[in-house]
C-alpha cells in the first residue's frame, strides 16, 4: 500500500518520515531513488511530504523500514552502442 508522510529528520544515511502521529519510519538513502544520492539534503528537506511504501520492520530496532524507490519507474538501461562501420 502507498502512504504519504512528512519528513521529520534528515540524516547522512536517510530520512525519518512520520507514518502516523508519533510513529516514524526510515527511508534509507539506498531506498530513496534509483539514482545514487550523495547527500540527502540535496534531494529533500524537513517538512517535505513524500510518498512511500512500508517494506518491513527492523528486527533489532523495531523501526519501520520504508522505500520511496519502489514507487518510481525503473530507469531504462542505455542501449549498447552499435559497432562502428569501418
Amino acid at each position: 500500500m502507498e502512504y504519504e508522510g512528512k519528513v521529520k529528520a534528515i540524516k547522512d544515511f536517510g530520512v525519518f518520515v512520520e507514518i502516523l502521529p508519533g510513529t516514524d519510519g526510515l527511508i534509507h538513502i539506498s531506498e530513496f531513488s534509483w539514482e545514487k544520492v550523495a547527500k540527502m539534503e540535496d534531494v529533500t528537506k524537513e517538512g517535505d511530504v513524500l510518498k512511500f511504501k512500508v517494506v518491513g520492520k527492523d528486527p533489532k530496532t523495531k523501526k519501520w523500514k520504508l522505500s520511496r524507490k519502489v514507487l518510481l519507474p525503473r530507469p531504462e538501461k542505455p542501449a549498447a552502442e552499435a559497432p562502428k562501420a569501418e
